[in-house]
């Protein structure tokens, strides 16, 4: 059973027990119009057996309430022993589609319909002491942890009595902002160098700048090694290059509305991964900290709140001086503003709205992420 959807249910839930494994609390009990059925049955067989002093017939009433009590015994058995657990992968891109598997689980024959939230998926499980596995695809929201409520209603084998349980189920899963793609990577773009000038390969410079994290292909020879072993992580020496302009992009402080600010989000990360790889040292200030950008710092930013804003502070990085080309990011009232400061003159770029999608933040970036004529 797949299906794929894209789900809201993100949030920082604490981290469950060893074996993933969580408990459903029950929120009702009752008998079904069946047992009622039943029981005036039975009921009716006694009064019968009784007048005719028909023992078979007494006895067969007996069996029939009797198996009332069972059915309440065997349903509430099945909701003190009921489990679920959430696997996901423990790093995830939001927007991406991503297979979730949901694991229940019971020590009772008792019959079960599962509905997942998170997945809005919903199974049927004949015989809970077997489990139910569903699996399902779904597009989750930027975000450190993740969690959905899962419902499961719970009968006896004959569908005499039903019991409802739920819980909110997490997962540890670290939900990572998207990178849009610049696509025209051969066009000038806002932190280029002045016209006519060519940007040096990172590290080719003379004086030092600070330490940062290792980035495939970094040369061996810029590694720190006594500053990586000091962090327990590889870092290399960021060495000045005049022919280099330092780019920053800032989230403006503020209140932020959870979909403007994941795109805002986004927009920083393909920034930044653009003026990184063009050579360009490149900072990222949000949520009161500036660093430079690096794989870690993306992960910083999955948790990110919508109330990000405070004054700058030094994350723990080597950070140098003013940046040449600040790209600047501000809430609006439907989006994101961007602006671009270069040498002291701030130019309005645009804005992008809050319910864009990939796609349209790639070609707004490559639409206005160039160098003015």
């Amino acid at each position: 059973m797949t299906r794929t959807r894209r789900s809201d249910a993100t949030t920082t839930v604490p981290p469950a027990d060893g074996d993933g494994w969580v408990a459903l609390a029950t929120t009702r009990t009752r008998v079904t119009r069946r047992a009622a059925i039943q029981t005036l049955l039975g009921a009716l067989l006694y009064v019968a057996g009784a007048n005719v002093s028909a023992g078979w017939v007494v006895a067969l009433s007996a069996v029939v309430l009797g198996s009332l009590p069972w059915a309440w015994w065997t349903a509430r058995r099945a909701a003190r022993t009921l489990a679920v657990r959430r696997t996901l992968p423990a790093t995830v891109t939001a927007g991406n589609p991503v297979t979730t598997r949901l694991e229940v689980r019971a020590r009772t024959a008792a019959m079960a319909v599962v509905e997942d939230d998170l997945t809005g998926t919903v199974g049927v499980a004949t015989g809970l002491s077997d489990g139910v596995d569903l699996s399902a695809t779904t597009v989750l929201r930027r975000g450190r942890g993740v969690t959905g409520e899962v419902r499961v209603g719970l009968s006896d084998p004959f569908g005499l009595v039903t019991v409802a349980a739920a819980a909110g189920v997490p997962s540890p899963a670290e939900v990572l902002p998207a990178v849009p793609e610049l696509r025209r990577r051969g066009l000038p773009r806002a932190w280029a160098t002045d016209a006519g000038g060519a940007a040096r390969r990172p590290g080719a410079g003379v004086d030092l700048l600070g330490v940062r994290e290792y980035r495939r292909g970094d040369p061996l020879r810029a590694v720190a090694w006594r500053a990586s072993a000091r962090r327990d992580q590889l870092v290399v020496r960021e060495l000045e290059d005049p022919a280099r302009v330092r780019v920053r992009v800032e989230l403006a402080p503020g209140t932020w509305e959870a979909d403007a600010l994941d795109r805002a989000l986004e927009l920083t990360c393909a920034i930044a991964e653009d003026a990184t790889g063009a050579g360009h040292p490149t900072e990222v200030g949000v949520d009161g900290g500036v660093g430079p950008w690096s794989p870690s710092l993306r992960r910083m930013l999955a948790s990110v709140p919508p109330h990000a804003g405070a004054p700058a502070r030094p994350l723990d990085a080597v950070v140098g001086g003013p940046a040449e080309v600040v790209i600047g990011l501000a809430p609006t009232a439907d989006g994101v503003a961007v602006t671009r400061t270069t040498g002291g003159e701030r130019e309005v770029l645009g804005s992008v709205r809050a319910d864009a999608e990939l796609a349209e933040l790639e070609a707004w970036l490559d639409r206005r992420l160039q160098v003015p004529s």
